[in-house]
């Protein structure tokens, strides 16, 4: 009997431990480069995903306001003229919308190859650029240690690709994994940068465990190379500002602008 009880105890642990370990963990990165997106990660068993969210209200803070004669003027004040500048963020959200395209980042956590999965719904074009990352098995742990976000973290350092950068990552959670390229620790890391704080990740929320829905990732159609992939995102891109060009124009058509 104390057998059978031993062996149900075991088995009861076991699951435990595999249902932690399966759950899924999102985090929303700041990205210290760039204030005008975030990265969610998305942390499974054994491989992570990301996609990058673009913070509409950082990257247009000025807007078109018009007066009763139709006569239009640039504005900033956000708090003054709070309607009219949702209007506008709502007026780029929906021309970005348009584009159609789903763009999936994907990496097991013990590799160095990152997977980018591209589709543009309008043409039909699926895109995978498999991309070899710099390794980061030099890592230094140190004995610091802090919180962030209630999770206690150890601090470690690295030279990575002619850059210092210092890391805090906590075991506190099954995964050992980072945002964007940032791997190879033994735990989760929620903030790392350089010493200036001119590049890098912080977490500024974390869900877990996270029961949404994970992002599109069904790759089936080319594989191509980084050189390939920097030429297709450059012409998206040249798209989405023609796109937003146009808008403009439609917005300010037949309105006189005070300048």
């Amino acid at each position: 009997m104390r057998k059978k009880y031993l062996v149900a105890i075991l088995i009861l642990a076991c699951n435990c431990i595999y249902a932690q370990q399966s759950k899924t963990c999102l985090i929303k990165y700041e990205d210290y480069g760039n204030d005008t997106r975030i990265y969610n990660c998305y942390f499974l068993k054994d491989t992570m995903m990301y996609t990058i969210e673009t913070v509409y209200k950082k990257m247009y803070k000025s807007f078109l306001v018009y007066d009763e004669l139709g006569r239009g003027r640039n504005e900033t004040d956000t708090i003054k003229y709070k309607k009219e500048y949702e209007e506008f963020l709502a007026d780029i959200i929906n021309s970005e919308k348009k584009l159609e395209y789903v763009n999936t980042n994907k990496r097991a956590y013990n590799s160095n190859i990152l997977k980018r999965y591209r589709e543009k719904k309008t043409d039909k074009l699926k895109l995978c650029v498999v991309d070899t990352l710099i390794s980061m098995d030099n890592w230094e742990i140190l004995d610091d240690t802090t919180t962030l976000l209630t999770y206690k973290c150890q601090k470690a350092k690295i030279n990575y690709n002619n850059l210092q950068y210092e890391a805090w990552f906590t075991t506190e959670l099954p995964y050992n994994a980072g945002p964007k390229e940032f791997r190879g620790l033994p735990g989760l890391i929620l903030k790392v940068t350089t010493k200036n704080d001119e590049k890098g990740f912080i977490a500024k929320e974390i869900v877990y465990p996270y029961k949404g829905t994970l992002p599109k990732y069904g790759f089936n159609g080319e594989e191509c190379s980084q050189k390939k992939y920097a030429a297709y995102v450059e012409e998206l891109n040249k798209n989405s500002n023609k796109a937003f060009e146009q808008m403009i124009k439609n917005l300010t058509k037949d309105q006189k602008i005070l300048n």
